[in-house]
């Protein structure tokens, strides 16, 4: 298994670490789906766009389980929260709807040039 021993503090854990544990796990949901009827062959571009997302505001300062959080909803959200060694998921955080990212700290370069 590729997640984090669940006694090393995330806080710890270096960038790329926190990328290679969310690509694994989101590769391994998808590929969990591809059996089912309802399965969307693209979704696992959209997963891994999410994570660089995710990972670009991580980079820029921002909390990891928040930063997943504001990322994913729902079943994804738990496995990615237990893949970086993260306490699982509330009721709350798992119920909302996520249909786009948000970033907690990362300004585009682009966005900081027209503020």
């Amino acid at each position: 298994m590729w997640y984090i021993e669940l006694n090393q503090s995330p806080s710890f854990m270096n960038p790329e670490k926190i990328h290679h544990a969310l690509v694994h796990t989101l590769t391994k949901h998808d590929t969990s789906q591809q059996g089912k009827k309802s399965y969307n062959f693209h979704a696992l571009g959209h997963y891994m766009a999410r994570a660089n997302d995710i990972m670009k505001d991580i980079e820029a300062g921002a909390n990891i389980r928040e930063a997943i959080i504001a990322g994913f909803s729902g079943n994804i959200l738990t496995k990615c929260l237990k893949a970086v060694g993260e306490p699982k998921a509330t009721e709350d955080e798992i119920s909302r709807q996520v249909y786009f990212y948000q970033p907690l700290k990362y300004i585009a370069p682009e966005e900081k040039e027209n503020n």
